[in-house]
């Protein structure tokens, strides 16, 4: 870590240490020439970029937008690359979904859509940010949205393969292109915004697992939980749009940041409409209500004069005053079979004698005037087809039911992104109009297609690679030792004979022979990079070569000494060596940060060594103490010892 106060490049001092992520210090500094404070992220030694760090960062640093952290210079100190940007007084996204989220609907919408302006100018100025994530988002107290670290993060997208190779962001907001190591589009980061809305609107990642590894898995292979699992106030039209900014395939999502952003307007501004309050309505020959006001009286110049009628007979009038006699009349049958039921008569009524032993009263009967029914006009009840795509195939059918339709299965298929039951798509279109009780048509999805993982351990992986793709499965290759010719797949994940959907990610681990990358850090000083061999399998009294790549990550005070340990399953030492590393011409006091130092090493193996395996164990001393080890990366470690490779006696 960079010392307090310490000047960088004779201008900027830096001031505190305000975060520290997985490839930069980032330091709140004081720009001595310009007298301003600035926010100056510097790079760990090694993420040394090269030259692409400084173009790229200059290349952000044309990006005008109110939405991103604009970038005021790059530079280098001795071997310490960084970029300076305007500092900003605010809260990364990723604390506040922490503290507050799941967020209000329109909350997360006018974040996200501020996100998307800013990296959809990017992505219109030909720039892709390649790490989009909470932690590069800063909020404002006032709302305001800066999006950040475009720099740095593009820098790496341009280096050497070894390092495009590499997942430089965290794999929680990586899209299924970045972890397979194919080419990025500005729909990679359309992806991860998707990743951050679903995370707003739910409080939780689309996919967590107990290792980082993991995690790149079910982003390249699984679909996501449905939001609604989560969070049922979610509005379909969001659910769909955040379901198609997560699409594996790139082709399949909104192109750039800017489309979602148009999509997202467009559904937030049909969400507002139906919450305006609703305006009356004039119909003809109504006298629409008016709120009581004290309103002057019209002046007679402000009074139209009123219209002349007519000179003559008026044919109009009079055929309408016969309708209304012809009408009026009409009723009095009517108005007599009314009252007469009123009374109490009817046909047939037999002569009642009261109680009292008064005389009876026989009522006069009523003929009945027939009057011909005139059947009401018939009306045909319509019904708005609801949208059925993304349910599951019973609450679809409750809530065709409810609505007064018919839902029926038309076909089945399968389908390696939507679960089984639910619905993959709909004959009628949503919003569309059909009479009650319509039939509507769905495709279902059975879920992905299972195939039986086959054995490939022992086989070449060139030919296994053509296999398993067309069982419809995605391989992943890495490299590890092994005494097995390079090329031929050692292991396998998952193992032979497990069921796993079509479209699954199949992890093949190939021998690369005797070199191979180890990465190991040794207390934040030195990281052994890679271990070479000149063989793998060896007879009692060979001679095993071991040339060492050490990258230096920070200054030594004391001289440090390499051990080199081969010993059996057990732990028991066979042969060793114990020397200061390149032969003491450049002890470790003198190693610069920055470098890359090749250590040769030749050990005899006893000439009467059992056969079986052994492990080659190396590490760093002074005196009785050894240095530690932070890292093994790709290897093992055991007591501050890391083991780099396994061998065989014969």
């Amino acid at each position: 870590m960079i010392s307090k106060e310490q000047v960088l490049s004779g201008r900027y001092r830096l001031l505190s240490l305000v975060g520290e992520g997985g490839m930069a210090f980032v330091y709140k500094a004081h720009d001595e020439e310009l007298d301003r404070i600035v926010a100056i992220k510097v790079l760990r030694p090694e993420y040394n970029a090269g030259d692409a760090f400084r173009r790229e960062a200059r290349a952000c640093a044309r990006l005008p937008h109110p939405g991103i952290v604009t970038v005021y210079d790059v530079g280098r100190d001795d071997n310490l690359q960084y970029i300076v940007m305007e500092y900003i007084e605010g809260q990364n996204l990723k604390d506040l979904i922490l503290a507050e989220a799941p967020f209000p609907i329109g909350r997360a919408l006018d974040i996200i859509s501020q996100v998307c302006k800013a990296v959809g100018f990017a992505h219109d100025s030909g720039i892709i940010h390649c790490d989009l994530k909470p932690q590069n988002v800063l909020v404002l107290p006032d709302g305001q949205v800066k999006v950040t670290d475009f720099g740095i993060a593009r820098a790496f997208t341009s280096a050497t393969p070894e390092q495009r190779g590499k997942i430089w962001g965290t794999p929680y907001y990586a899209s299924p292109e970045l972890i397979s190591g194919q080419a990025l589009t500005p729909a990679s980061d359309v992806y991860a915004i998707g990743v951050m809305v679903y995370e707003m609107l739910t409080g939780r990642l689309p996919f967590d697992g107990p290792s980082a590894v993991d995690v790149a898995r079910q982003h390249a292979l699984n679909a996501p939980p449905p939001i609604q699992f989560h969070n049922p106030r979610v509005p379909r039209y969001i659910q769909q749009s955040i379901d198609r900014a997560l699409a594996k395939d790139p082709t399949a999502r909104y192109g750039t940041a800017g489309q979602l952003n148009q999509i997202l307007a467009a559904y937030r501004q049909r969400g507002e409409s139906v919450t305006q309050p609703i305006q009356p309505v004039s119909v003809p020959g109504s006298v629409p209500t008016q709120p009581t006001m004290d309103v002057p009286s019209p002046t007679p110049a402000q009074v139209a004069p009123p219209v002349a009628r007519r000179a003559g007979f008026d044919w109009l009038l009079l055929l309408l005053a016969g309708a209304a006699f012809v009408a009026v009349m009409g009723l009095f049958p009517l108005w007599g079979t009314v009252m007469g039921r009123a009374l109490g008569w009817s046909a047939g009524v037999p002569t009642v004698t009261p109680v009292d032993g008064t005389k009876s009263v026989t009522p006069t009967r009523i003929q009945d005037t027939a009057t011909p029914s005139v059947p009401a006009p018939t009306v045909e009840v319509r019904i708005l087809v609801p949208s059925f795509v993304g349910r599951e195939l019973e609450e679809a059918r409750r809530v065709a039911r409810e609505q007064g339709l018919a839902l029926a299965v038309m076909e089945e298929r399968y389908d390696a992104t939507v679960p089984a039951t639910y619905i993959i798509a709909q004959q009628t279109t949503a919003g569309e109009l059909v009479p009650k009780g319509a039939q509507v048509g769905v495709i279902v999805s059975r879920g992905p297609q299972m195939v039986t993982m086959p054995e490939v351990v022992g086989f070449p992986a060139a030919v296994k690679q053509m296999d398993l793709q067309e069982l419809g499965l995605v391989t992943v290759v890495t490299e590890t030792w092994s005494i097995e010719p390079v090329g031929l797949i050692v292991a396998q994940e998952p193992p032979p004979g497990t069921e796993i959907s079509a479209g699954s990610v199949v992890t093949l681990t190939v021998s690369s022979g005797p070199r191979g990358e180890i990465r190991a850090d040794f207390g934040g000083k030195a990281m052994l990079l890679s271990c070479e061999l000149n063989e793998v399998s060896f007879a009692p009294g060979g001679s095993l070569q071991v040339i060492i790549t050490w990258q230096v990550l920070d200054r030594f005070a004391d001289s440090y000494a390499v051990f080199i340990h081969v010993t059996d399953t057990g732990g028991r030492i066979l042969t060793q060596l114990d020397r200061p590393p390149l032969g003491g011409s450049r002890p470790t006091n003198t190693w610069q940060p920055g470098e890359k130092l090749l250590d040769p090493y030749v050990l005899m193996l006893p000439r009467d060594a059992p056969p079986g395996s052994y492990w080659i164990q190396v590490g760093l001393y002074k005196g009785n103490q050894r240095l530690s080890v932070r890292d093994p990366g790709l290897a093992k470690a055991e007591g501050d010892a890391v083991l780099v490779r396994q061998i065989q006696i014969q």
